[in-house]
């Protein structure tokens, strides 16, 4: 027969006897683990995030910043400038945002510079550079 192992009293005097389990007991004894269970009250309350964060597209934390303007500046617009580099273009537009959506004042793209003297490499630095030469002049005459 296996021999059980007895709680140990432990005495002192004049305080009533405290009993301390054997150690094998207290190893024994598991922490459950909570475990997340996806049933139809989990997708009741489940909040999908917005379709453009899902995808990876905008940053609404960044782009808050971005295009909020202070009070006192009443309903003058925030431009911004925004840049994309696809494989084979550049894309430069100069845009402010509205509650109904963002609008683009004014863009040139990379494909455009051949018109003006850049045949090859319309996706390098000095393309770039002219594509943002481009959509600042072409802003400029579209202001005045």
């Amino acid at each position: 027969m296996a021999k059980k192992k007895e709680a140990q009293v432990q005495k002192d005097e004049g305080f009533p006897p405290v009993v301390v389990p054997p150690a094998d007991t207290q190893s024994r004894k598991k922490k459950k683990k909570k475990c997340l269970v996806k049933n139809r009250a989990y997708f009741k309350r489940f909040q999908p995030k917005f379709k453009r964060r899902r995808q990876g597209k905008t940053d609404y934390y960044a782009r808050k910043r971005l295009t909020v303007q202070d009070k006192n500046k009443y309903n003058t617009p925030k431009y911004h400038l925004i840049v994309r580099f696809t494989n084979k273009d550049i894309i430069a537009q100069i845009a402010y945002s509205k509650i109904v959506g963002d609008i683009v004042v004014c863009s040139a793209y990379g494909h455009e510079l051949p018109k003006y003297g850049i045949k090859v490499g319309l996706t390098n630095y000095a393309a770039a550079y002219a594509t943002g030469l481009l959509l600042a002049r072409r802003h400029l005459i579209k202001q005045f």
